[in-house]
């Protein structure tokens, strides 16, 4: 059991940082690439980029606490 709660503490900011990206977009492409590429500016593709793999996360996190809760996962 604290092997579960565990995994879901480590796969809850996964999560949060696909909610972050849906919601504000350009704030996470520029904690994405850095304080090197300050001064890129977000073309929609960066954007559209940024929303897909939001998406990912928060699906990749759904899918991993189903493994884990359901017992699949061997934990």
């Amino acid at each position: 059991m604290g092997e579960k709660i565990a995994l879901t503490f480590f796969t809850l900011p996964l999560m949060a940082w696909g909610v972050f990206s849906l919601i504000n977009p350009e704030l996470a492409l520029k904690y994405t690439l850095g304080m090197m590429h300050k001064k890129v500016k977000p073309n929609r593709y960066f954007i559209y980029n940024i929303k897909i793999s939001g998406a990912a996360y928060i699906l990749g996190g759904i899918w991993i606490l189903y493994f884990v809760w359901s017992g699949r996962l061997g934990v």
